[in-house]
């Protein structure tokens, strides 16, 4: 295995173990983003028992208060873990870069190795032509 070969899979590793960090941010914020939601449901919920029993109404503003204080507290935490999902996608862009950057000078070297021994070839075929044209005359 040549040296690019082994930085190649060395750099797609950490391009991989960086993908499974962002999934793992990426599932993290779909909670956060769930218990948001689940939230306001329930906030939604506990509006309409208000308006139709008084003495839930008597509680909603006790109820309404806390809940506004935890969906605060919630949307925080979304927002830290939506920068921590978008810093997380940079370095898999970063990541994906450079093992494409490896990858390309790998297809690079090929390439010149393929003209290498195409040449290598034409030079021989050029040389048997040429000693079996002198044998002819």
């Amino acid at each position: 295995m040549s040296a690019i070969q082994k930085l190649i899979r060395f750099h797609r590793f950490q391009l991989d173990e960086r993908r499974r960090g962002l999934k793992r941010l990426e599932d993290e914020l779909a909670a956060a983003e769930e218990k948001v939601v689940a939230l306001t449901v329930q906030i939604e919920k506990e509006k309409l028992l208000a308006s139709q029993d008084f003495q839930a109404s008597r509680d909603y503003g006790n109820f309404i208060e806390a809940a506004l204080e935890r969906l605060k507290a919630m949307e925080g935490e979304r927002e830290i873990a939506a920068g921590r999902v978008d810093a997380a996608r940079e370095e898999v862009r970063e990541a994906f870069a450079e093992v494409k950057k490896y990858e390309i000078t790998q297809a690079n070297r090929d390439a010149e190795a393929a003209r290498e021994t195409e040449r290598r070839e034409r030079v021989e075929l050029d040389e048997i032509a040429l000693n079996n044209h002198r044998l002819r005359r």
